[in-house]
């Protein structure tokens, strides 16, 4: 059973966090300005600066190192988890684009194209890894390690929809000022859902939060594989998201399902 303590951390987490996104994006909203290019690095420092205030001031036991799953089990879980979060993430977001190709709901960019964006992963993975990291430890390390008494289906799934809630502003501001349609705002909101899940699999099967940062940082998104991903209908765009939802959850399930019950290792609680 969940400790009462873990689970107020957790609230207070998604509130916390909840509020400085809507407060930050208001203030875009009002000056009729998007988000300048800075913001996608700055903004994931508010989950980590949160669930870190969290764990000073609540006085949570087993430090920063545990609440935000940075040690792995042993080196082989840390090299097993790094290659195969990549390679996964790798995985699913092509074949995405591709089963989307395959329907004829979008066309793949050509091979030159395809080979230009290849030459680009490595550089574009080491600059989106710092960010993707202080995104990483507030979601899937310390909220996933507050919910961690729950099965890993519950756990992952409220990680989930807190992530999705909280980004939720982010999308509404962007549709209300033109950048993006209604549609596609509630369309990539929802699909934070899969791919938080893949991510806390990622943190379940190996045992810390770098698997779920090095895969949050591939930079190949499905949408990016595909030439006409802008001018997509909301049928096209959602049955998309669908296709890489079912994969997202579908790898989930594969990667989980030889440890049922807990959504982490047994460990004691660690709030006192």
């Amino acid at each position: 059973m969940i400790d009462s303590r873990q689970f107020r951390a957790g609230a207070w987490f998604v509130a916390v966090t909840f509020a400085v996104v809507t407060l930050v994006n208001a203030v875009f909203l009002f000056a009729r300005e998007p988000a300048g290019a800075w913001f996608p690095f700055v903004a994931p420092l508010v989950p980590a600066t949160v669930s870190l205030l969290i764990v000073r001031g609540m006085g949570l036991a087993g430090g920063v190192e545990f609440w935000w799953a940075l040690r792995p089990p042993n080196r082989r879980a840390l090299a097993d988890g790094a290659i195969g979060g990549l390679l996964i993430a790798f995985v699913v977001s092509v074949a995405a684009a591709v089963l989307a190709h395959l329907a004829g709901l979008a066309t793949l960019w050509p091979a030159d194209v395809m080979l230009s964006i290849a030459t680009t992963l490595p550089i574009a993975l080491v600059l989106s890894t710092v960010s993707t990291f202080v995104e990483e430890v507030g979601w899937r390390g310390f909220l996933q390690r507050a919910l961690a008494p729950w099965a890993f289906w519950r756990s992952s799934l409220t990680v989930a929809a807190g992530w999705a809630v909280v980004q939720a502003p982010v999308y509404a501001v962007s549709a209300m000022l033109g950048d993006m349609s209604w549609q596609r705002a509630v369309i990539w909101s929802a699909s934070l859902v899969p791919n938080s899940i893949l991510l806390s699999a990622f943190v379940v099967r190996w045992g810390s939060i770098w698997p779920a940062v090095l895969a949050g940082a591939m930079p190949t998104a499905t949408l990016g594989l595909l030439r006409d991903s802008m001018w997509l209908s909301p049928a096209e765009d959602l049955l998309i998201a669908g296709i890489g939802a079912a994969l997202a959850v579908g790898t989930a399930a594969i990667l989980t399902r030889a440890r049922p019950g807990r959504s982490s290792r047994s460990e004691p609680s660690m709030a006192r």
